[in-house]
């Protein structure tokens, strides 16, 4: 029978709380739900794995916890359930976190039918992430022991007596007895003995502390010994007891402890390093063997420590290899060096197979690793011995040959073959006629009867003679041999080599030459020449080292030099290093030193120095004099100095260029500004910083005047800085010139112009804009002095009619008024440009300015019959500013916004938070500003041309005023439009009171927690005035309401007020004289005093505070200021 979802829901209620303590006790994370997916209850481990709350949970459903593509995985077990093919199915799925997390899971469920209801019981395990579901319930009573029956632990609830109450059928089918043989019988009762195993001890402290215990336990049962798990748990006034047999896994524990150990004495045994991996190649096992050999302490080389003992150049081929196997499962075999705990890294040779379950799925790989160092060396030794002995040949340039005299077959190696031109195919049976082919025909004849004299003598062959290279070069060769014999005398072999000494005879050649060459250079008087010896003695001279240092060959053949006495002593240390170097290496590096001259003065030398082969006492030295160098170089360093130091000091850029206009230096500001690099900037790379629009002229002009005419240049132009920012630069560039005039180089300078042309530009700009502005402000004031002057022309006539009286009674007072405000804004934007206005800043409701703006400007937008759109989102907010002037701000703009748009248009006033700030901006779809006068709007003196200020009247002052005001509130007022008949938007941005800052705001009137204080106030008691009076008496205060200076005194005599509030523009009364009056005759009480004014101008303030009050707020007062001036004052 189907239910209606009324009574599903009803009978869903009434889900007994017994089944849901029930399903908290399972020990397992646990679901009950209903057929339509209702969570009926979910346990705590439930609940911590998708990260909800209980009462979150019973607000969401099965469907809800599940991803989208696992849904129909849950459809298809709750139909094959409901179609009674199982009664349990166990599946994957992945939950849905609260925080949006999938949760891998294992999912046993189960149905549970009564009273024909159908509910769900998921009792989940977390593989890597988890997932719920939910379930429905029918009747309560049975709720609790469907659930008991569907679970597989063993299930025994115990009273405080231990006796057993409730048992479920896993219980019973582990013990083996029937219900009856233990229901109402005491737990000591039905398994005798338990009371005294520590089992018992774990139930009563649960029992007794109220607390969960767990304990595995073994006691007999049906004589034999059983292992079982339990977790007791309270439950109202008993025990619930989860538990179940665990005999098998105790025995399987017993078992791997017992292989374990076995495996880990026969691994520990074997004289390789053993190791075994997971199937993910995660490295968990490692025999003492390896701990020994690392130094890893034990137990700590779990994971991939293993490779950051490798050899860096083994690491990626190994692990590349390793990671083959483990995707192949292929057998891994490789060769690597692995860090010895001494630090030596050594050969090893590693092996790993898999091992398979019974399925062939990879379970373990065990892998061994042999120590193979020793015969790696041997063989790496092996092959350098040969490589050596292959390369020794090959430098020394021999070849060596066996001659098997009896087959004419000649064995030669590779460097024989090469030396004669022998193919090495046929390198080792070559016949003798063929290297005879090779020999010089000059030298053939020699050669072969020196062989055979050594044939018939025995005597060893020594032959030298050329070979005759395919190119027809010539190389000189040097041949030896010996000859082999067999028992009766005859020649069988013939062994040898032959050395290639073209290399000698060409360098004997060379050496001849370089002898001759340097005694003509010895007998020069160009470089000296000194033959020394390391105690010091020049053992021979040339005369021009004599000539250099001012001594005769006659002195020098009578005295004798040493050059260690001509060396200055600052030169020692240089002469040491140039020592060790000769003694080291037989050579030096060339160097730099002085000599004493013969009449004391110095000589500077430029000098290199060399040991005789086989001498480490004596050699030969050049030395050339660089003494007129040195002072030019002296001289030119002196100049750059000087140049530099001022090139570098200068503001401007510097530049010096070839002759032909190749630029090759700038200076550092040059670099600076630009940032560029010299490498960037050589030669002609100075256009890329030149703006796109002039650079081909200054290129023109500048290859002109310097390439061609080679006259001074200058010109101007503007530059790239560093920022991206063009920058204007006046350009000079004069001529260096030799001796006889030729142009040598270029010295040029960049001069920033940019503010003195930004400077005159504005100053046009500047005087334009006073013209006009002058012109119009005559204009405007001279347009109402026509109709005053009609209407005074009316009143001088001796006609008394009432009527033209009242009217031009009228145009003189609306024209006055005209010119009042003309007047007014000049003196406000005066006042603000100056900087002579303060804003006056408090806690300002927007709401409030929004409001009273769209008061004022009413009148105006009714009057054009348009539309007002407000649009103020949520709420009001508060900014800290000048209300009045805040006010005067938004006013402008609404009035902006009606008089160019035309009858019957839309203006749209919109307030938006947006961070911290508000925006408010106000839209119409009128005459819209063109776009070349948009970045202009909020100029002054150009808005008489340029804004929409100027089509009905005015000085066109209002938005500079605005955009002023704006400024002073920290703020941002910016002008957009899509141009002409396309409509305008102004918006205003300011910052918003920071709530650490901020009093609570709200559309009701806030109130500050204060004191109660005494207030007197001074004010009209007519109704509408007696507000104020009635509101600070509603927060607590004491208020003493007065109307006249009379009474303010002698109540402040009797009150002794906290504050005094006065309204400052009462017709029959001085308030700010009374403030005055009140602070002499109490001198000695520090109440605070309030100006109360309907106007709210800088001046108003000024002349309050020197009157004597500490605050001047505008009437009518807003509540939530004065509430905070009163709290201050509280404190």
């Amino acid at each position: 029978m189907v239910q209606s979802s009324a009574a599903k829901s009803a009978l869903d209620r009434s889900v007994s709380s017994e089944a849901s303590r029930l399903v908290e006790l399972i020990p397992c994370a646990a679901l009950l739900y209903s057929e339509d997916e209702t969570i009926l209850a979910a346990n705590r481990m439930f609940c911590e794995l998708v990260g909800y709350a209980p009462a979150e949970l019973r607000r969401q459903r099965v469907g809800d916890l599940t991803l989208r593509q696992d849904r129909q995985r849950d459809d298809a077990a709750r139909i094959r359930l409901l179609e009674r093919r199982q009664t349990e199915l166990a599946y994957e799925k992945h939950l849905l976190g609260k925080s949006g997390n999938a949760i891998r899971c294992e999912v046993a469920l189960k149905r549970i039918t009564e009273s024909g209801a159908v509910r769900y019981l998921a009792l989940v395990r977390n593989l890597d992430a988890h997932r719920p579901d939910e379930l429905d319930v029918d009747d309560p009573r049975d709720e609790g022991e469907l659930i008991l029956q569907s679970i597989d632990e063993g299930f025994v609830l115990l009273d405080r007596e231990f006796r057993v109450r409730r048992i479920n059928d896993e219980a019973l089918r582990i013990d083996g007895r029937p219900r009856s043989a233990i229901v109402g019988r005491t737990h000591w009762e039905v398994w005798p003995g338990s009371e005294n195993l520590p089992l018992a001890d774990a139930y009563r402290r649960a029992m007794r502390e109220r607390i969960q215990m767990s304990v595995e336990q073994v006691y007999r049962h049906n004589g034999k010994d059983m292992w079982i798990e339990a977790r007791a748990y309270p439950f109202d006034d008993n025990l619930a007891v989860f538990y179940r047999d665990i005999t098998q896994r105790k025995q399987a524990e017993r078992a791997i402890r017992e292989s374990e150990a076995k495996f880990r004495t026969i691994a520990d045994a074997m004289p390789q390093l053993v190791w075994s991996t997971r199937p993910d190649g995660f490295h968990d096992y490692f025999n003492r063997q390896w701990y020994e050999y690392t130094g890893v302490p034990e137990g700590s080389a779990d994971g991939a420590v293993w490779a950051g003992l490798l050899h860096p150049d083994d690491r990626p081929a190994m692990q590349a290899r390793w990671q083959h196997s483990l995707a192949t499962g292929e057998p891994y075999e490789t060769e690597f060096r692995l860090r010895h705990r001494s630090g030596e890294y050594r050969w090893r040779l590693g092996r790993a197979l898999p091992v398979r379950n019974e399925d062939g799925e990879i379970v373990r790989w065990m892998g061994t690793s042999t120590d193979i160092h020793e015969r790696i060396v041997m063989q790496a030794t092996l092959r350098d011995t040969q490589s050596r002995l292959e390369a020794a040949l090959t430098a020394a340039e021999i070849g060596t040959w066996t001659w098997d005299i009896p087959a004419d077959h000649v064995r030669a190696d590779r460097n024989l073959a090469a030396m004669f031109g022998i193919a090495e195919e046929v390198a080792d049976a070559a016949p003798m006629a063929a290297y005879f082919d090779a020999v010089h025909p000059d030298d053939r004849g020699a050669v072969r009867a020196g062989i055979d004299r050594s044939l018939s003598t025995g005597e060893p062959y020594h032959a030298q003679f050329r070979i005759r290279e395919a190119g027809g070069a010539i190389r000189f060769m040097q041949a030896r041999g010996t000859v082999a014999t067999d028992a009766d005398g005859k020649p069988q072999r013939m062994s040898g080599a032959v050395i290639d000494v073209t290399r000698q005879r060409m360098a004997e050649e060379a050496r001849r030459i370089s002898e001759s060459k340097f005694r003509t250079i010895v007998e020069s008087n160009v470089i000296g020449i000194i033959r020394y010896r390391f105690d010091g003695t020049v053992v021979e001279a040339n005369d021009a080292f004599l000539h250099m240092l001012g001594y005769s060959r006659e002195h020098f053949e009578l005295h004798g030099l040493s050059w260690r006495a001509l060396t200055p002593p600052e030169w020692g240390e240089a002469d040491r290093r140039a020592r060790a170097s000769l003694e080291t290496t037989g050579r030096m590096e060339p160097m730099e030193k002085e000599y004493f001259h013969r009449d004391g003065s110095r000589v500077p030398v430029y000098m290199g120095a060399a040991n005789f082969e086989g001498s480490r006492d004596e050699g030969i030295a050049y030395l050339l004099d660089i003494g007129k160098v040195k002072q030019s170089e002296a001289a030119l360093r002196s100049s750059e100095l000087t140049f530099r130091t001022l090139a570098e000091n200068i503001p401007q850029l510097a530049w010096m260029a070839d002759s032909d206009g190749f630029i090759f230096w700038y200076n550092n500001r040059w670099f600076e500004y630009t940032g560029t690099t010299l490498e960037e900037m050589r030669g002609w790379g100075w256009k890329k910083v030149h703006h796109p629009d002039y650079v081909e002229r200054v290129v023109e002009r500048y290859r002109k005047q310097i390439v061609e005419d080679q006259c001074i240049w200058e010109d101007t132009f503007p530059l790239r800085g560093a920022d991206g920012q063009y920058r204007w630069f006046l350009s000079r560039a004069m001529p260096i010139r030799d001796q006889q005039g030729r142009v040598m180089r270029w010295l040029g300078t960049n001069t920033d112009v940019t503010l003195q042309r930004e400077a005159e530009e504005e100053l046009q700009q500047a005087n334009r804009r006073k013209d006009d502005f002058l012109a119009m402000l005559a204009h405007e004031l001279r347009n109402p002095l026509a109709p005053i002057s009609t209407a005074a022309q009316l009143l001088k006539m001796g006609e008394r009619n009432a009527e033209n009286i009242r009217r031009s009674s009228e145009i003189i007072d609306r024209q006055v008024k005209h010119m009042t405000d003309l007047v007014n804004d000049l003196m406000d934007v005066s006042r603000v440009t100056r900087g002579l206005v303060s804003i006056e800043k408090e806690e300002v409701s927007v709401a409030f300015v929004v409001n009273s703006a769209i008061e004022q400007a009413r009148p105006l937008i009714e009057a054009h019959r348009q539309e007002l759109v407000l649009d103020q989102g949520d709420g009001d907010v508060i900014v800290l500013g000048d209300r009045s002037r805040l006010i005067q701000v938004l006013t402008n703009l609404l009035n902006n916004a009606a008089k160019y748009t035309q009858q019957g248009g839309r203006i749209t006033l919109t307030v938006r938070v947006r961070g911290a700030q508000i925006d408010i901006s106000v839209a119409d779809n009128g005459i819209g500003i063109d776009a070349t006068l948009l970045p202009h709007v909020f100029e002054l003196f150009s808005q008489a041309e340029r804004t929409p200020d100027r089509g009905e009247g005015g000085l066109g002052l209002g938005l500079a005023l605005v955009k002023s005001i704006v400024v002073l509130h920290n703020g941002h007022i910016a002008a957009s439009s899509a141009g002409r008949g396309m409509g305008s938007t102004f918006s205003v941005s300011l910052p918003l009171l920071p709530e650490d800052g901020a009093c609570e705001t709200s559309s009701h009137t806030d109130r500050v927690a204060v004191r109660v204080l005494r207030i007197l106030l001074i004010d009209r008691a007519e109704d509408g005035d007696a507000a104020l009076s009635a509101a600070l008496q509603s927060d607590g205060h004491t208020v003493a309401l007065c109307r006249d200076g009379s009474c303010a005194q002698a109540r402040a005599s009797e009150l002794h007020p906290d504050a005094v509030l006065i309204r400052t523009d009462l017709p029959d009364l001085d308030g700010y004289a009374l403030a005055r009056q009140l602070r002499a005759l109490h001198p000695h009480e520090q109440a605070l005093y309030i100006a109360l004014s309907s106007t709210c101008q800088s001046h108003d303030k000024i002349v309050a505070r020197s009157a004597g009050f500490d605050h001047h707020l505008e009437w009518p007062v807003a509540l939530t200021s004065l509430r905070k001036i009163l709290a201050m004052t509280s404190l």
